[in-house]
C-alpha cells in the first residue's frame, strides 16, 4: 500500500525566499521531498523545470512589485507618491516657487515750509498700494505685496534733491522698501451650467501657479480658498484706520462665514485645479449641518440594526460648500516663479503699473507738483531675489514630509501656541517676544504675554489691534473648549554705570568709547527674551578682557523710567544672588539707548 501524503498542514513550506533563484530551489526541494516518485527530472531543459521557473518568475514578480508598494508608503521614489504623502500630512505641493524681492521705491516730493521750517510736503505723500508690477530688462515681473505707505517714518529715508538760490531744499528724493513675489498675474474663465457636486476646474498647463488670488463669478459672488472643503470660516483682512496703530499693525483681521469655497491641489505634472463644493445651493444662508435623522434612508426591515446612509443628504446640505451653477466664473491667478526669478541686484527697474493714493483730492492739488510725483516713482533692488525654485526634487518632498507633520497647524501645547504666535504675518501686526501658559485666573484658559517693536527697534506694548488679530488668528488652531487671554509683557529699562582704572598713557575718552562698543556689540548685541536673567559675571569679564582696563572698580544696574521709558519699576538690589539679577517671567529687560544715554562709564584717577 502506498504511503499516504502528508497533509498540507503538516508539508514544509517555506515563506521566507523573496529572489528568483532562491525560489526555483525551495521549489526544487519541494518537489523532491514530496512528489519524488512522480516528477524526477529536473534538467534545465525538462518539462517539471520550466514549470517550476514559470512559477519562480510570476512569484518573484509579485514580490517585487509588493515591496516597491510597501516602500512607496514610507520611503516613496516616485514623484507621484512623494506629493501624495505630503499632502497626507497636510502639505502643499507647487510646481514651482515664488522669488521673494526687497526693492526700494523713490518718489520725488516738493519741499514746504511748517512753522519755519522747511519739509517734504505731506500733501503729496503718497500710499502705492500693493499690486505694482515691475519687470527686469528680461521682462521677469514682479509684484508687490503689500502697501507702501510714505507718511509713514518706518523704514524711510529722505535726501535733499535740488536747492533753490539761497540753499534752501525745493524738492527730496523719499525711498521706502517694498516687498515683492516673482510672477505675472493672469486670469482664466470657465462656463458652469448645471450645479456639479466638487466641480473640478484645471488652470493651463503650461503656466506654473503660484496663488490663486481671487475667483468671482459673473453675479459678482465671491468664492474663498480653504484648506478643506468643511472649513466654513476664513480670515480676511482690512486696513486698520486707527492712527494710533495702522504703522505697527496696518492690517486687521475678521473672521466670516462663507459658502462659496474652493480647495486648490497641484499635481505631479504641475497641473493645478480648483474644487468647488457640494451643494446645489438650495440652502438659505449660513453654513449648516443638516439634521442627523436625515441621514437615515426609511428601511422596510423590521431589523433595527440595519440602516442605510443617504449621501446626498450630506452633499446638499451645504456643510461641504455651494457647488457654482449656470455662471462663468473669472480666475484671476499668479504664475511663474523658478530660479531664473532669483535676480542680481540692480536688475529690477522699471514699474509697469502702480496704483498712488493721495490723502486730499487731486483738484486741491497743485497739477505740476503732482505731475512730477507720479512721473518719479522709480523702483530698485539693492537685494538679489532669493527663494525662487523649480521643482521641488523627491528629497526636498521628503525633508518637508515630517516639518508637516510635526506641526499639524494645532494648538495642543503650550509650544505650539508660541509658534503659532512667532508665524503670524507682519501685516497684522509683529509679535517680538511672548510667554505662554497656563492663566493664573482662569484653569481653563491659555494666558499669552506679548510685547511688539515700535519703529525705532526698541520693546514697546502691543496695541488692541494686533491683540485682536492674534486672537482671531489663534482661533483657528485652538481646542474648543479652550480660552485664550492676552496680556502686555513688562519692559524693564535700565542703565548700566560703571567705574574703571586704565593703564598709564591710554586716553580716557577712548578706553570709555571702546568698552561701551564692546559691552554694545558682544553682551547687548541681542534683545533679552522674557524671563531672561542678566549674568553680572559676564559683564565683568568683557570689560576685563579689554586691553586698556586694569580694574573694574564699579558696576552698577539701575532701573530707569520717564519720558521715553517704561513706567516698569524694578529693585535691582532685591532681585539680585549670586551676580543674577532675574525679572520675572512676563518681564523683560531692556537697555534702550545702549549708545547715548544708558551706558555710563567713567575712568578713576589714580
Amino acid at each position: 500500500m502506498a504511503n499516504a501524503l502528508p497533509t498540507k498542514n503538516t508539508r514544509n513550506i517555506k515563506y521566507t525566499s523573496r529572489d528568483y533563484n532562491s525560489i526555483v530551489t525551495d521549489l526544487v526541494n519541494y518537489l523532491k521531498q514530496y512528489y519524488n516518485n512522480t516528477v524526477g527530472d529536473f534538467s534545465p531543459s525538462s518539462v517539471q523545470m520550466m514549470l517550476v521557473e514559470l512559477n519562480a518568475y510570476v512569484q518573484d514578480n509579485l514580490n517585487f512589485y509588493l515591496d516597491t508598494q510597501y516602500n512607496e508608503i514610507f520611503n516613496p521614489q516616485e514623484l507621484k507618491n512623494a506629493i501624495k504623502l505630503l499632502k497626507f500630512f497636510g502639505g502643499k505641493y507647487k510646481a514651482k516657487t515664488a522669488a521673494n524681492l526687497t526693492a526700494k521705491l523713490y518718489i520725488l516730493v516738493p519741499s514746504v515750509v511748517v512753522s519755519g521750517e522747511v519739509q517734504p510736503d505731506s500733501d503729496y505723500l503718497p500710499i502705492i498700494k500693493k499690486g505694482l508690477i515691475a519687470n527686469t530688462q528680461n521682462n521677469l515681473q514682479f509684484v508687490s505685496i503689500e502697501d507702501v505707505d510714505f507718511s509713514d517714518e518706518t523704514n524711510r529715508e529722505i535726501t535733499v534733491y535740488s536747492v533753490d538760490n539761497n540753499g534752501m531744499p525745493l524738492f527730496y528724493v523719499i525711498r521706502k522698501p517694498v516687498q515683492l513675489i516673482s510672477g505675472t498675474i493672469s486670469t482664466y474663465q470657465y462656463s458652469v451650467g448645471n450645479p456639479q457636486p466638487f466641480l473640478n476646474v484645471q488652470l493651463p498647463f503650461s503656466q506654473n501657479v503660484l496663488e490663486i488670488i481671487s475667483v468671482v463669478d459673473s453675479n459678482n459672488n465671491t468664492y474663498y480658498e480653504v484648506e478643506y472643503l468643511a472649513q466654513d470660516t476664513v480670515l480676511l483682512s482690512q486696513p486698520n484706520q486707527d492712527p494710533l496703530s495702522k504703522y505697527t499693525t496696518p492690517l486687521l483681521l475678521n473672521a466670516i462665514n462663507v459658502n462659496n469655497r474652493f480647495v486648490v491641489d497641484t499635481d505631479y505634472n504641475g497641473v493645478t485645479s480648483l474644487t468647488f463644493g457640494a451643494s446645489n445651493g438650495n440652502i438659505s444662508s449660513g453654513i449648516m449641518f443638516p439634521n442627523p435623522a436625515r441621514f437615515s434612508v426609511n428601511n422596510l426591515s423590521n431589523n433595527i440594526g440595519s440602516f442605510s446612509f443617504d449621501n446626498n443628504v450630506l452633499l446638499n446640505s451645504g456643510s461641504l460648500g455651494i457647488a457654482p451653477a449656470n455662471t462663468v466664473l473669472t480666475i484671476t491667478y499668479l504664475q511663474g516663479g523658478g530660479t531664473q526669478y532669483n535676480i542680481d541686484p540692480q536688475e529690477l527697474n522699471n514699474i509697469v503699473s502702480s496704483q498712488l493714493v493721495l490723502q486730499k483730492p487731486l483738484s486741491l492739488l497743485d497739477n505740476v507738483k503732482y505731475n512730477n510725483l507720479v512721473n518719479s516713482l522709480s523702483i530698485l533692488n539693492d537685494e538679489a531675489g532669493q527663494d525662487g525654485m523649480d521643482s521641488l526634487s523627491i528629497d526636498d518632498i521628503k525633508q518637508l514630509i515630517p516639518i508637516y507633520y510635526n506641526s499639524q497647524r494645532r494648538l495642543v501645547s503650550l509650544t505650539d501656541a508660541q509658534i503659532l504666535i512667532y508665524s503670524l504675518p507682519a501685516k497684522f501686526g509683529s509679535v517680538s517676544r511672548c510667554r505662554v501658559d497656563k492663566d493664573p485666573n482662569d484653569s481653563l484658559s491659555i494666558a499669552v504675554w506679548i510685547l511688539g517693536l515700535d519703529n525705532q527697534g526698541n520693546f514697546a506694548l502691543s496695541s488692541n489691534a494686533l491683540k485682536q488679530n492674534l486672537k482671531i488668528y489663534l482661533n483657528q488652531f485652538k481646542l474648543l473648549t479652550d480660552n485664550i487671554n492676552i496680556y502686555d509683557g513688562e519692559i524693564i529699562n535700565f542703565q548700566l554705570k560703571y567705574t574703571v582704572i586704565i593703564k598709564s598713557g591710554i586716553n580716557q575718552y577712548d578706553a570709555i568709547a571702546k568698552i561701551n562698543n564692546e559691552l554694545i556689540t558682544n553682551y547687548f548685541n541681542t534683545k533679552f527674551q522674557m524671563g531672561q536673567p542678566i549674568y553680572i559675571s559676564k559683564i565683568v569679564r568683557f570689560i576685563d578682557e579689554i586691553p586698556e582696563v586694569l580694574t573694574l572698580t564699579d558696576l552698577q544696574l539701575m532701573n530707569i523710567t520717564g519720558p521715553g521709558y517704561s513706567t516698569t519699576t524694578f529693585n535691582f538690589q532685591l532681585n539680585s544672588l549670586n551676580n543674577i539679577i532675574q525679572c520675572g517671567p512676563n518681564q523683560v529687560f531692556e537697555l534702550k539707548y545702549p549708545t547715548t544715554t544708558d551706558i555710563i562709564g567713567t575712568v578713576q584717577i589714580q
